[in-house]
């Protein structure tokens, strides 16, 4: 019992490795492009929610959430308490996975608003 945590212990002590840094810089990476693509595609959402005639303005601002749901949680995990005490590695990490996942979740949501949910435009 006693050694299986010591053991733990040592084993995060040691530096990481470099493909261990390799893979926190892909995820962060990864991570960044989706939580881009989700506050883009939320400004596409809302705008095309809030200037178009017929257009919802529930819609639009639940566009608006969706949007910054995602950098927000990212930030979140970064600056939580879970999270305090761990190498920065660590922290990327936690705070790749969490904003890639709500991310990824927000950008669905988000084409299925701008899938189902054209605003009416009048033709001239």
């Amino acid at each position: 019992m006693w050694s299986e945590g010591f053991r733990v212990e040592e084993r995060a002590s040691r530096p990481p490795t470099t493909v261990e840094i390799v893979v926190v810089c892909v995820l962060a990476l990864a991570a960044v492009t989706v939580v881009v693509n989700e506050v883009v595609l939320s400004v596409i959402v809302t705008s095309e929610q809030l200037t178009y005639h017929g257009g919802s303005t529930g819609v639009g601002l639940i566009g608006i959430g969706l949007g910054f749901i995602g950098p927000y949680t990212a930030l979140l995990s970064w600056r939580s308490a879970t999270t305090a005490g761990k190498p920065a590695l660590a922290r990327v990490r936690s705070a790749a996975l969490v904003g890639f996942g709500v991310a990824a979740i927000a950008v669905a949501w988000l084409l299925l608003l701008h899938s189902f949910h054209h605003p009416t435009r009048l033709i001239p």
